[in-house]
């Protein structure tokens, strides 16, 4: 932002200082003052116009117009017979410009940043409305580049052009899906029979196991069958062997007369060592008494016999026994419904 300038020797100025406000500065004052003069010497400094010597005081050799940027910056426009320049004052130290022809230099322009377009005079018409469009157009883009509105602008229709013709293009194939979905209405019904069939499934897979544990269950009870029948069949031998024990008690009553007689034999023995009497009845006692030690014999074995008997029937009975309590309460089988007696 320029502050300030001072003008030496420019028109009816010699030495004049004018400070401007942050906002807005007025320059005030009656006819043929300077204020016009001091307006062109502003426009002087900053775009070189206009050319030549006729804004020179009369009497002076050198025109001069200071600008201050800031307090470290100024900048210089110098005008007299042997020079026309240009300088930058930066902290005290003096950059000179080249002899300046029709245009300003380019580090001038940037530091002042005033152009043609901020300019209007009192008798100049009235702002770009007398511009032609071209000339309108080149004054607007030595302001804000057209060319780059241009562009961001055309840019800015393609990508709109793109996104409309991107934006059918998701029409048309929502409008597809939407079909495709409506003919896909028969997945709910699927997915419900899938759901039954799953169902199914899980209720044959319990039935399969609970038939493969009947299964193992109809084999232990045909194995206890076929040992339940073997311990009726031991039953019966048993109850043959209870009538033959019965029988073999008979037999010991027997065995029992027996022993007597061999007492009585022995007895027979002694009166026969005392000499020798009539030995015709002890000859039968004596038949008789081998009879009796045969048949003693035969009793021995069949009490030994009777006795292997027994142990088998408790064997058996003990059997029986432990598969009755292994089947527990199954009174049907499972299979063919009959009674398990």
């Amino acid at each position: 932002m320029i502050n300030a300038i001072r003008i030496r020797n420019f028109q009816r100025h010699k030495d004049k200082s004018l400070h401007f406000n942050s906002n807005v500065t007025a320059i005030t004052g009656y006819s043929d003052t300077g204020k016009s003069s001091a307006l062109r010497a502003f426009r002087w400094l900053c775009l070189n116009k206009p050319r030549g010597f006729s804004f020179r005081t009369n009497g002076s050799k050198k025109t001069k117009v200071l600008a201050q940027v800031d307090e470290k910056l100024s900048v210089r426009r110098l005008r007299s017979n042997i020079e026309n320049t240009y300088a930058i004052n930066e902290k005290g130290r003096i950059q000179k410009s080249a002899s300046v022809g029709s245009e300003v230099p380019e580090d001038v322009q940037k530091l002042l940043r005033v152009g043609e377009e901020n300019f209007q005079g009192q008798h100049d018409p009235p702002f770009w409305f007398n511009l032609t469009a071209g000339e309108l157009v080149k004054k607007l883009n030595q302001i804000v580049n057209l060319e780059v509105m241009d562009a961001i602008v055309g840019d800015i229709t393609k990508r709109v052009r793109d996104n409309k013709s991107k934006k059918l293009l998701v029409e048309e194939r929502i409008d597809k899906f939407e079909k495709e979905v409506r003919s896909y209405n028969f997945v709910d019904d699927v997915d419900m029979e899938y759901r039954a069939l799953q169902e199914q499934f899980s209720e044959y897979f319990d039935l399969s196991e609970k038939v493969e544990q009947g299964t193992y269950l109809l084999d232990d009870i045909q194995g206890l069958w076929k040992k339940s029948r073997n311990l009726k069949a031991c039953v019966n031998d048993a109850g043959t062997v209870l009538e033959f024990m019965e029988q073999l008690d008979h037999k010991e009553k027997d065995v029992a007369n027996l022993s007597k007689l061999m007492e009585q034999v022995e007895e027979l023995d002694e009166v026969i060592s005392r000499g020798i009497p009539d030995i015709e009845p002890l000859r039968v006692i004596l038949v008789d008494l081998e009879n009796k030690e045969v048949e003693a014999e035969d009793l021995l074995n069949c009490l030994s016999s009777a006795r292997r008997h027994k142990l088998a029937w408790e064997q058996a009975k003990e059997a029986w026994n432990r598969a009755k309590k292994k089947l527990g309460d199954v009174k049907v089988c499972p299979t063919c419904g009959s009674v398990i007696g």
